[in-house]
């Protein structure tokens, strides 16, 4: 999270309500694997995907019923504005991609909660990070956009804190492989 907050720079004099929307973001990621981890006990990952697919449906209905019209895109923020502006229907090309997009969100969404049902979110977290490096990639091989000392800087803090996650799973999976289970007192 610090990595993230050192990356949008925060300032009080530029302060925008869209640089929160990043934050929130990773805030939800996190807690929906955690309940990933917890439901996991109980159900399977095929229907947790659904519903999670299917929550994605409907707050995208709701968000396009509310914002779609375009009523407020009149803001001071490019980022509001954007997200804000009206929306219109896709070409047919685009509902092809949309569609490819969809299924590959489901496959990967079924794939990512059976892991952090299977395993601890500790362990797959750190893997996911493989996604950031893949936003450099393409950041710069399709926009051309290197990131600036600042943005290394928190893909730096992003970056040490999953491998110390995976480090420190390791060292306590060592120790509780040498004395046995570790047990709690009640």
């Amino acid at each position: 999270l610090v990595g993230a907050v050192v990356m949008l720079r925060p300032s009080l004099n530029s302060f925008q309500l869209a640089g929160l929307f990043p934050i929130g973001a990773a805030f939800c990621y996190a807690s929906l694997h955690i309940l990933t981890r917890k439901m996991g006990r109980d159900e399977k990952a095929s229907t947790m995907s659904f519903y999670l697919q299917f929550t994605f449906i409907i707050v995208s209905i709701t968000m396009g019923l509310a914002f779609g019209d375009g009523k407020y895109a009149d803001q001071d923020s490019s980022a509001l504005e954007f997200l804000l502006r009206p929306w219109v229907w896709p070409n047919q090309f685009d509902l092809i991609i949309m569609a490819c997009i969809g299924i590959a969100s489901a496959v990967g969404g079924y794939t990512i909660s059976q892991a952090y049902r299977l395993s601890e979110a500790a362990i797959i977290a750190p893997i996911e990070y493989v996604a950031l490096v893949l936003a450099v990639f393409w950041g710069i091989a399709i926009f051309n956009e290197w990131p600036d000392g600042v943005a290394w800087t928190g893909i730096a803090l992003i970056l040490s804190s999953g491998l110390l996650m995976l480090w420190r799973e390791a060292i306590a999976k060592k120790i509780t492989n040498k004395n046995g289970p570790l047990r709690t007192h009640r």
